[in-house]
């Protein structure tokens, strides 16, 4: 989920997507959001940026969301 949100996708389309109620993809993007004591979106993909870059040249998020997704 947090992927499809840097990707700058509303909840509803992640909700859509992922099967599930918009309201579950705004708790789970709070929840992850204080674990990582971020304190915007913004703030977020940035996070999620780093984490993406240091990952082995063979996996990358498109890759990692499509796992998901299947």
């Amino acid at each position: 989920m947090l992927g499809l949100l840097a990707l700058g996708k509303t909840s509803k389309v992640i909700a859509y997507e992922l099967s599930i109620s918009a309201k579950t993809v705004e708790i789970h993007r709070a929840r992850i959001m204080a674990k990582m004591g971020c304190g915007s979106l913004v703030e977020l993909g940035r996070l999620w940026e780093a984490a993406v870059a240091a990952l082995p040249t063979s996996l990358d998020a498109t890759t990692l969301e499509n796992d998901r997704l299947d």
